[in-house]
């Protein structure tokens, strides 16, 4: 009946969600649940030679129900890993953005986080900033998860008074980890600031809180995190974490 600038090609907005809620739902139905599962490879006498985290869509995995799904391994017998704990998140493509996003490639804002098939805490990190010690200090900056894969670039001042003036951006580093940069100044006796920001690697954040978890459960991890796959033989089962339906998800869009 009606149309204007029909062929006019724009970037995806907001109102993408509503197309994409209505596939989810018509194509895997509003009962249908997204695991993510844990795999212990060599696992024997509660040392394993490698830990897999494998992510398969949930976008609503959160921190404390990653802790219960690393929790179940401790119930089953894991102690420490010898090797390397793996982030499997080949469910998805390898691209986290969708067409168009490359429009801001430095917009680090956290409601414009990249998604993959292994996500945690909306792939997005709460940063508090605080007044350093003494003036002329560096401010003390605080990430709460998957400290390890933070890059820390500080150049900003505290102060002995004046208003606060700090400045947060976050940048991809080569290995996709995230560096933090922060500046400005803040006066001593301020209360300190929190910001979030988007992370650029889904799977490789949740692997490094992963790493933190288990290593403030006691368990240790000898080697590194790093992106690879479940093998198709050799490794067992620890646990799997369901999420919500998609038909309650879809109400939080």
């Amino acid at each position: 009946l009606f149309a204007y600038q029909a062929d006019t090609r724009l970037h995806p907005a907001s109102n993408t969600k509503v197309v994409t809620t209505a596939a989810a739902l018509v194509t895997l139905g509003p009962t249908f649940a997204f695991r993510t599962d844990l795999f212990a490879e060599g696992l024997a006498e509660g040392k394993a030679k490698t830990l897999y985290l494998q992510g398969r869509g949930d976008p609503r995995l959160y921190s404390d129900q990653l802790w219960k799904l690393l929790d179940e391994a401790r119930f089953e017998g894991l102690r420490k890993i010898t090797g390397d704990l793996v982030v499997d998140d080949r469910y998805f493509t390898e691209r986290y953005e969708a067409p168009g996003y490359e429009s801001k490639p430095n917009d680090d804002a956290s409601y414009r986080a990249p998604n993959g098939a292994l996500n945690l805490d909306l792939n997005a990190v709460a940063v508090t900033l605080l007044p350093g010690d003494k003036v002329g200090a560096r401010p003390v900056v605080r990430v709460r998860r998957a400290r390890d894969y933070f890059v820390i670039e500080n150049t900003a001042t505290t102060t002995r008074r004046g208003r606060e003036r700090l400045g947060l951006s976050a940048k991809r580093t080569e290995d996709g980890r995230t560096k933090l940069v922060v500046s400005g100044r803040i006066p001593k006796r301020h209360p300190g600031v929190t910001v979030r920001r988007r992370v650029d690697h889904p799977a490789l954040y949740a692997g490094y809180a992963a790493k933190q978890m288990l290593e403030e459960m006691g368990i240790q991890v000898a080697g590194k995190v790093r992106v690879g796959k479940v093998p198709g033989k050799g490794a067992r089962r620890l646990a799997r974490h369901y999420s919500q339906p998609v038909g309650r998800q879809v109400l939080d869009v």
